[in-house]
């Protein structure tokens, strides 16, 4: 699949009793028209031949990416009596991702929004993080699943706090950097994420756009037009 564009490829194994998923995203591998792996599993079955893939295709600069059904109990009785996959424990199939260097994603819409966000990037230094927002509820649900992924979140920079400062809006208080609806605009959106990438206390950095922001922003741009 190339980035942020469409699908080059749509295969389907079914219940892998000739060719197996490990097998497909290794010819993936040397496929020039795809650029990321995709992979919706039922159960691992051949997990060797899986890892080779995943090393090569890390080697090669194309991400692998998976979603998995059965992560509940009743999830995988529900994989094992459709088509006889042993589901096995989601502990089991975490740790053969991360050991792997194969991201997953706990939700199917996920698989075609990561890709973009993985293709010819450099992968993060670290665990730090920072996050700033115009919304403060949809940034708790950012922070939420940060926190569950074993990740931190970073201070700003006092160079953010002290250009905000003049703007009305109050930051440093707290690790999150909470614009509000009133620094919905797209300077400051745009210098906030410029002095937040400037800053060398995170690895990387999360921006979480409310609805009556993006709103805002699109309709001041139109009135431009």
């Amino acid at each position: 699949m190339p980035a942020a564009s469409a699908f080059s490829r749509l295969i389907s194994v079914g219940n892998e009793v000739d060719l197996a998923v490990g097998e497909i995203a290794d010819l993936l591998v040397d496929d020039p028209k795809t650029d990321a792996i995709l992979l919706f599993m039922e159960t691992l079955r051949d997990g060797e031949r899986l890892a080779h893939a995943a090393r090569r295709a890390h080697a090669a600069g194309k991400p692998v990416i998976a979603y998995k059904l059965g992560r509940s109990e009743i999830g995988q009785e529900l994989a094992k009596s459709h088509t006889g996959a042993i589901a096995g424990s989601d502990a089991t199939f975490d740790a053969f991702c991360r050991r792997h260097g194969i991201a997953r994603v706990s939700m199917f819409e996920s698989l075609v929004d990561v890709p973009a966000l993985l293709v010819d990037r450099p992968p993060a230094r670290g665990k730090r993080v920072a996050v700033a927002t115009t919304t403060g509820g949809g940034a708790a649900m950012v922070v939420d699943n940060m926190a569950m992924a074993g990740l931190d979140i970073a201070d700003p920079p006092q160079a953010l706090v002290d250009w905000l400062k003049p703007l009305g809006i109050a930051a440093g208080e707290g690790k999150l950097v909470d614009l509000t609806l009133a620094g919905a605009k797209p300077e400051i959106v745009a210098g906030t994420i410029e002095r937040l990438l400037a800053d060398d206390g995170n690895d990387a950095v999360i921006f979480v756009v409310g609805l009556l922001g993006a709103v805002q922003s699109r309709a001041r741009r139109s009135s431009r037009c």
